[in-house]
């Protein structure tokens, strides 16, 4: 998997010009993930945050995605466990999301956008990458709206 993009740069672009296709707003800047992608795949909520918030805020935000960029929404994955990794290091981090995730849809064959809200250490991109891997994907490349390190 290779981590794309910071998606809020695409969004102001597009905002004031839409309809707008977040690669033609910079093309030269996400390597053609996009156009090459046959599906979005987005980290889901874990079910106690979903019954928290009554909605997925990464579906809501991955629906947005695909109505801009015109590639279909393929929800793949479910999330086990809970997920507040935020007083966690490193490698907890990595350990925690091992085995968090499971491919609840066919993804043989096709590439893939995985997309979430923030990478801070990779351990849920490559958690859920990995799965999305294991299931058959023939590629998955990352997208995330914010990074932190």
């Amino acid at each position: 998997m290779r981590a794309s993009a910071v998606w809020h740069r695409i969004w102001r672009s597009c905002s004031t010009t839409l309809p707008c296709m977040p690669e033609v707003a910079a093309s030269d800047r996400y390597g053609g993930v996009l156009s090459g992608a046959d599906a979005v795949v987005f980290v889901p909520a874990t079910a106690a945050a979903f019954r928290r918030r009554g909605f997925d805020h990464m579906e809501a935000i991955a629906r947005s995605f695909c109505d801009l960029s015109g590639v279909p929404l393929l929800d793949a994955l479910v999330k086990y466990g809970h997920g507040d990794q935020r007083e966690l290091g490193r490698d907890e981090r990595r350990e925690h999301a091992r085995g968090m995730y499971e491919t609840v849809e066919d993804v043989r064959g096709r590439r893939l956008l995985l997309i979430d809200d923030v990478i801070t250490t990779g351990a849920t991109m490559a958690a859920a990458s990995a799965e999305l891997k294991r299931a058959g994907a023939a590629a998955v490349d990352g997208l995330a709206i914010a990074r932190v390190w």
